[in-house]
């Protein structure tokens, strides 16, 4: 998972989402911000967050993300949680 990204429409590092050589099914990415507050679930490794929530651009700092994903070597489903920062 990336630890930053820049959300300035810039091409470069605009979204926050998933960067995998693995492949794996039913995956959820779910962006948190530092009170705990959901701003964004996805459900495809193509779709990822943009940095805005309600239709506003989100603060800098740092934000959490949770991954919960099936690996499809093992079949097990397994989570991955972390921070990053935003970037503007």
């Amino acid at each position: 998972m990336p630890n930053a990204f820049s959300p300035n429409a810039d091409g470069l590092n605009d979204y926050f989402n998933v960067i995998s050589a693995h492949d794996f099914q039913d995956m959820q990415l779910r962006i948190y911000n530092r009170w705990g507050e959901l701003l964004f679930t996805s459900y495809e490794k193509e779709r990822g967050w943009d940095g805005k929530y309600k239709s506003k651009d989100a603060d800098s700092g740092t934000y959490f993300y949770m991954l919960n994903y099936i690996c499809n070597t093992t079949k097990k489903a397994m989570m991955m949680k972390g921070d990053f920062i935003l970037i503007r």
